[in-house]
């Protein structure tokens, strides 16, 4: 969402969940500050914000029943779908695009089958995936909808192992394409996703696949901080970060070499931003 985000620091870095405390606070006392200097453009910014993000929360709520009324009472819940239904609705899906006669419009039915994927419970993802199974033994016609439920539903599941990185990456503006990757808009050269052995990676364009090891190198490479290169990096590096007083951990000896090479290469980024 353009304009008002409370993860953003006034030097425009972002800040961490741990940085920011509770996001109903923040945007509550952001609020509160920018009435209290008649500042309405803002104001306005972070009520839209509230109010299209924490509509649940105390804030969210007050500012729509102030706009738009009181709430309407609840709806009757929606009659449960039993997980036969479920796939079979979700096969006509792909079928239909499938038989459009495009490898874009089979492309766009995966799409959506993965964004639909995302509402579904942890049970009802394994539901399907039983059913995907049944299905592909049972050897029915047209087999690759079946292999495509089967695929999507392992995508959605892997990508939920990582679900905390995948909201920092919502927070710095990137979208979910339904397909397992996380892009920009109008930053179609990097690409996040969670590999088939469960590992979180970037794909930048013209590069392989990197691994991503900790928060702060998914934020580095998120927002486009350069990594070192062979030319920035002193021969010796250890011997810099020596020279500048540096501890090494106190786990250094049982590090793996290529632990030891990251560590030392943030600790030399710190020093030189």
């Amino acid at each position: 969402m353009a304009g008002y985000n409370p993860y953003r620091k006034e030097n425009g870095e972002f800040a961490s969940k741990g940085e920011l405390g509770g996001v109903e606070s923040k945007v509550e006392a952001d609020l509160t500050a920018a009435r209290s200097a008649d500042d309405s453009e803002r104001a306005d910014e972070i009520e839209r914000y509230a109010m299209d993000r924490l509509p649940e929360s105390k804030l969210g709520k007050s500012l729509l029943e102030a706009r738009y009324g009181a709430a309407p009472a609840p709806t009757a819940p929606k009659p449960s779908v039993s997980t036969e239904e479920r796939y079979e609705g979700l096969r006509a899906e792909l079928s239909t695009a499938g038989n459009a006669g495009s490898m874009l419009a089979a492309r766009e039915g995966r799409k959506a089958l993965g964004i639909k994927l995302e509402g579904l419970s942890d049970e009802e993802l394994t539901q399907l995936s039983a059913r995907s199974s049944d299905q592909l033994n049972a050897g029915r016609p047209g087999l690759v909808w079946d292999r495509d439920i089967g695929s999507a539903v392992a995508i959605e599941q892997r990508r939920r192992t990582h679900s905390e990185s995948f909201d920092t990456l919502t927070e710095l503006g990137y979208e979910h394409d339904g397909l397992g990757h996380y892009g920009k808009p109008g930053n179609e050269g990097v690409s996040f996703l969670v590999t088939s052995a469960g590992r979180l990676g970037v794909i930048a364009r013209g590069e392989k696949l990197r691994v991503i090891h900790s928060e702060d190198e998914l934020r580095d490479a998120a927002t486009g901080e350069p990594k070192l290169s062979s030319a920035r990096i002193p021969q010796n590096i250890a011997a810099s970060l020596e020279a500048a007083g540096v501890k090494r951990p106190m786990n250094w000896d049982e590090m793996g070499s290529s632990a030891k090479d990251r560590w030392e290469e943030a600790q030399y980024r710190a020093l030189n931003r």
